[in-house]
């Protein structure tokens, strides 16, 4: 039983293991998502001296969305 036991444990020990480092590799990976949609620029919207949203655009050269330069007069 005691042989038994051991065998279990250290079986037991190695599983968790190699699933803690498959685990860990599979979400260090860079994940990139893709959106299909055409991302058009869209200006700042301001009513008064208030910004009220802010404006953005797509970045093709980093491949992200970039927040358009805030203006200081507001």
């Amino acid at each position: 039983m005691k042989k038994f036991l051991t065998i279990l444990t250290t079986s037991s020990a190695v599983f968790l293991i190699t699933a803690g480092v498959m685990l860990a590799n599979k979400n260090s990976v860079e994940n990139n998502i893709y959106i299909s949609k055409q991302i058009q620029r869209k200006p700042h919207k301001i009513e008064g001296d208030k910004l009220i949203e802010i404006g953005y655009y797509w970045d093709s050269h980093d491949r992200q969305v970039r927040i358009m330069r805030i203006p200081t007069y507001c």
